[in-house]
């Protein structure tokens, strides 16, 4: 198992183990903030502490034999996590809603494994290898699932073959950087998903982690 993420270098040494469910190196408030905040927001006096990382419930993965041998060819052996932490640290974003599941101790979102490709290469290979075992259909039906408790209807969108990418016309492009002010219109659901977010990278830098998600077994 891989060591657990850091955070980044403080002026007071070392960098600590980040904390899966908190933003960087946690620092007390001081005295003057806090007080300004529990007068006007009600905050309580003394802070309620996180539950432990050992306390947190996380739900074994769920990737069955084949499909996590089929990323582990892919991506190599040290390519692909399924430890505890390695799967904590990667089950949100650093969102508000994502720090408030995680100070709940709630790790219902974290995904099987978490794959780390080391190039180009290893994401075709581990893509190529999700779709052999069907793992986008698996998280797909966790995450129907998850829906319909919630009152939504049926997910509409299809999970096909990649064919030719064209992209937008140029006015689409960088929109936020072009309009500040501008906004999605999509709310979302609020509900997330349990079996993580694809395995794949969000860039081409190597050994950035990328969660899988979870196979039928």
């Amino acid at each position: 198992m891989s060591e657990s993420p850091q955070s980044p270098p403080g002026p007071a040494g070392p960098p600590a183990p980040m904390p899966w469910g908190a933003w960087g190196s946690p620092r007390p408030l001081p005295p003057e903030v806090r007080g300004l905040l529990g007068q006007f927001l009600g905050l309580p006096p003394d802070p309620v502490p996180a539950v432990p990382e050992d306390q947190v419930i996380l739900a074994p993965s769920r990737l069955a034999a084949p499909a996590l041998a089929g990323l582990r060819q892919a991506a190599g052996q040290d390519g692909v996590h399924t430890g505890r932490a390695e799967r904590l640290r990667h089950a949100g974003g650093k969102s508000t809603t994502d720090l408030l599941r995680g100070r709940a101790a709630d790790a219902g979102s974290a995904p099987d494994a978490v794959v780390t490709p080391a190039s180009h290469e290893d994401v075709l290979a581990i893509l190529a290898a999700a779709e052999q075992h069907r793992i986008a259909e698996t998280s797909r039906d966790a995450f129907q699932e998850r829906l319909r408790q919630s009152g939504y209807g049926d997910i509409t969108t299809e999970i096909a073959q990649a064919g030719p990418f064209y992209y937008a016309e140029e006015y689409h492009q960088q929109y936020l950087e072009k309009n500040p002010w501008g906004y999605c219109g999509l709310g979302g659901t609020g509900v997330s998903c349990p079996a993580g977010i694809g395995a794949s990278s969000a860039a081409a830098t190597p050994r950035q982690a990328a969660p899988a998600t979870a196979s039928s077994s």
